[in-house]
């Protein structure tokens, strides 16, 4: 038969008759047929290892069984690399240890969007944050939240950016930048004031879709400006009051404001 490949060798492991009772020996096979491939996983779509020729001798280690219920073995190549050749060339292979494969799985991919209660970081206080990660690592955020100084409300914050995960490990650091737009009212005045941002942490996303990171954020000013109501302007005769605005009264220009807040982000993927 043109497509199989001949059982020729079982092989002679050099150990204690204890041990020989514990391991599964591999088997040898000699490739008959052309154009057989070695992959780097038990999968056609994964790379192509390298090419076999005819006359080569393999050694099979063990088989694997797919997801999908095909059967793969598994070639030992160094004793740091193997490589998968497939199942229909392996003809009978006795009683060689078979294992069960199941391909990786990084669910950053599998649940690009998420929803988090995020604070305090950029936003200065508790807020909401939506995220998407078309890239698995590399994705976008967008957060609204409250501004809290001495433990009360003073104003709301936005905040939008890109968010980078250094590992597709369920357990990730990760890095975040981008800008925030923070807004204080207080009577006839509003101060409004826009910083660059810098997050950076660590995350633990679980299989179920929910995930809870912890970090720092560092955030700088690059512009501060202070509103005021018209009619109130036009009847001051000129003098013109700024409000109170607690721990952020006396920005005197653009990078006035520098601050590290705590970063917790607690949220569910979908």
């Amino acid at each position: 038969m043109q497509k199989r490949i001949l059982l020729i060798l079982v092989s002679f492991i050099f150990c204690t008759p204890s041990v020989w009772a514990e391991e599964t020996s591999p088997i040898f096979i000699t490739v008959t047929v052309k154009n057989v491939l070695l992959y780097d996983l038990p999968m056609t779509t994964s790379p192509v290892t390298r090419r076999v020729f005819v006359g080569e001798v393999l050694k099979i280690v063990s088989t694997v069984k797919t997801e999908q219920g095909e059967i793969w073995g598994k070639v030992f190549i160094s004793p740091t690399q193997v490589a998968y050749l497939q199942g229909i060339y392996l003809g009978s292979s006795g009683t060689i240890q078979q294992e069960v494969w199941k391909p990786e799985k990084v669910l950053r991919s599998e649940l690009p969007i998420s929803f988090a209660l995020k604070g305090s970081s950029e936003l200065f206080g508790p807020g909401l944050e939506l995220r998407y990660l078309p890239f698995a690592r590399l994705g976008l955020t967008v957060g609204v939240g409250s501004v809290l100084d001495g433990g009360q409300m003073k104003g709301s914050s936005v905040a939008y950016g890109l968010i980078c995960m250094l590992s597709m490990a369920n357990f990730s650091p990760f890095v975040e930048t981008g800008s925030s737009s923070l807004t204080f009212n207080d009577t006839h005045s509003t101060l409004r004031i826009s910083t660059f941002y810098v997050n950076a942490g660590v995350e633990w996303i679980l299989h179920s879709g929910y995930f809870f990171g912890l970090g720092v954020s560092y955030n700088k000013s690059y512009d501060v400006q202070v509103g005021y109501d018209y009619s109130y302007a036009k009847t001051s005769s000129g003098s013109l009051t700024v409000g109170n605005y607690g721990s952020f009264n006396g920005l005197d220009g653009p990078a006035s404001l520098q601050q590290i807040n705590p970063l917790v982000i607690l949220g569910y993927s979908f």
